[in-house]
């Protein structure tokens, strides 16, 4: 039985193999929109739609809370006050954009133009539309904004700015009680002799003055996650582009493999090879089993033929053993999808035709053409339900967001449960003696 099975899997490797226009949709397509998306990618300058971000308010104060207030305000940007764990797996796992931390001691000096302005720290997740400049830009329009109330608060204002709420209570929206005096004036001239000589400054006509700034942004790069007091053991770690392209050339081999073999199934009906095989002596179903996994080898070979090529162009593969057990999964969903595709007509054309359809809408919906994010919402929302999404994100899972075995394992169900239910429909329906 073993070995029928292999010569089915075989027969159909090579017949495969033999399809010049077949070879190019699985192997030759897939590998020129990885290279092509990875350059646009490289430069992509177009303004993004809605993002998400987590806010870390360490500081507790008014200004802090003024900072969340401003950020709502920004067209495009939904915050979420969280805490430093929560934003930095979210973060990884693709849920958040970005997030900003705001350290202690921002509000003693937030919204003046001070010699030691205030610092906050910002995180992008690389495979999103929200880059570190675009964060940035974001913090310096709300900075504007803080030095705007500042310069235009009363006094009794002023006082309530360096005041530091107990950490415990919410940082939006809690009344205050002023007990300081007001931080230093963005106006107030720091003269010559008061400088240390260690520090910059900058030349006037008559004098010297140390540099003065609105705000510090500090970049934190993807790295490995670390404790709350370890910011400064964080490494540069800049994505390639192609780490978000490569998935989406996986994903359309994986389609070109599903086209080809769901087309191959009713042109072996139509040409007769599939009745002279049922009067082989052996069982039937075989030839299902025999095809079933010829489509799996051929999917393993791509995607590990896709990976070995994206190494070269900076592509990360952080764990070998949850890149195999996401390529396992994705090879058997997409054997079942084969196999549900296969009965959509009696004619080779009308299959081949009606799978590259359907294949197409899943990766429209689900972001094989472009990341999920530049979506419209309610694509986003149909989305969900494809298996292309969950492809994508369980392969950027095992590349390199680092993805845990619980997090990996909702998106491996899902792809389990489409390919199960359509393998069960495909096989029964194709089986059935009037179809």
């Amino acid at each position: 039985m073993t070995k029928v099975i292999i010569a089915m899997a075989i027969k159909d490797i090579t017949l495969l193999l033999r399809d010049k226009m077949s070879m190019f949709f699985v192997l030759i397509f897939p590998i020129m929109f990885g290279l092509f998306t990875g350059v646009v990618f490289t430069g992509l300058t177009k303004s993004p739609p809605t993002m998400t971000l987590g806010v870390i308010d360490e500081d507790c104060s008014f200004y802090s809370q003024k900072f969340i207030q401003e950020l709502h305000k920004i067209r495009g940007t939904q915050p979420r006050v969280t805490d430093f764990k929560e934003a930095e797996d979210s973060v990884r796992t693709g849920k958040f954009q970005g997030y900003i931390r705001i350290p202690a001691g921002f509000g003693q000096t937030a919204g003046t133009i001070a010699p030691n302005p205030p610092k906050v720290f910002i995180k992008s997740d690389p495979a999103s539309y929200a880059g570190d400049e675009r964060i940035s830009a974001i913090v310096y329009e709300v900075m504007i904004a803080l030095a705007s109330e500042r310069f235009s608060a009363s006094p009794q204002r002023k006082m309530m700015s360096s005041h530091q709420l107990p950490h415990e209570q919410s940082p939006l929206n809690i009344p205050v009680q002023p007990d300081q005096q007001p931080a230093p004036a963005a106006d107030r001239v720091i003269e010559p002799e008061t400088l240390d000589e260690n520090e910059p400054t900058f030349p006037t006509k008559n004098k010297s003055y140390r540099k003065v700034a609105l705000i510090d942004i500090e970049v934190v790069h993807t790295a490995d996650r670390v404790a709350l007091d370890q910011w400064d053991a964080l490494i540069s770690g800049t994505s390639s582009p192609f780490e978000i392209s490569f998935p989406l050339a996986m994903i359309w081999g994986i389609i070109g493999c599903v086209a080809s073999f769901s087309a191959s199934l009713v042109r072996e009906k139509e040409h007769g090879t599939y009745l002279r095989l049922r009067s082989a002596p052996f069982r039937p179903g075989l030839i299902l089993v025999g095809k079933a996994l010829a489509m799996f080898v051929s999917v393993v070979a791509i995607l590990a033929l896709l990976i070995l090529l994206g190494t070269l162009f900076g592509v990360r593969v952080t764990s070998i053993p949850k890149m195999a057990i996401v390529i396992v999964m994705l090879g058997y969903c997409f054997v079942g999808i084969m196999m549900l595709l296969s009965i959509f007509g009696k004619t080779e054309q009308a299959v081949s035709g009606a799978a590259w359809a359907i294949l197409l809408v899943l990766a429209m919906f689900g972001g094989g053409m472009v990341p999920i994010e530049f979506l419209p919402e309610w694509m986003q929302q149909i989305g969900s339900a494809t298996p292309v999404k969950w492809s994508i994100i369980a392969i950027e899972g095992a590349l390199w967001r680092k993805f845990t075995y619980v997090e990996l394992l909702w998106p491996l169900l899902l792809l389990f449960s489409w390919g199960t239910v359509c393998l069960i429909v495909g096989v029964r329906i194709f089986q059935r003696p009037n179809h």
